[in-house]
């Protein structure tokens, strides 16, 4: 984030406790608003930082 300027980023990479990126871009992807709006029906997709940076 640092290197490109941005200022804030909902998708996150899963790391080890050695800081080895174990899993690429983890967050949840909705290919739809109806597909977003039907998986908050059946819980919660939004992560801790999303809700800490809104």
């Amino acid at each position: 984030m640092e290197r490109t300027g941005a200022r804030i980023c909902p998708d996150y990479h899963v790391i080890n406790e050695y800081g080895t990126i174990t899993q690429h871009a983890a967050a949840i992807k909705f290919p739809s608003a109806k597909a977003f709006i039907n998986g908050i029906r059946h819980g919660c997709p939004v992560n801790g930082c999303t809700v800490m940076m809104t």
